[in-house]
């Protein structure tokens, strides 16, 4: 386990998440908006959480849309009785 990954980061992280999600929508209201702005400038565990979705979107978005829309074809392994 990472020690620099606390709880509360990992909670942030979460919150991360679901920000990027909302924000990603088709329809993001005023309200949404600022309420995301009221929780990134909360705390300092929240802005780093946000880097790191941040960081995890630029790479992938450099991983060809070719690829990054293939389904995996690698067989499931049969599951260990």
């Amino acid at each position: 386990m990472n020690p620099l990954l606390t709880d509360s980061r990992r909670q942030a992280l979460r919150s991360a998440s679901h920000w990027y999600a909302v924000l990603s929508g088709e329809r993001v209201s005023p309200q949404q908006e600022a309420r995301w702005q009221q929780w990134y400038e909360q705390d300092q565990d929240n802005q780093w959480a946000w880097q790191q979705v941040e960081n995890l979107r630029n790479q992938l978005g450099g991983v060809p849309g070719d690829v990054a829309s293939r389904r995996c074809t690698i067989p499931a392994s049969p599951a260990v009785t």
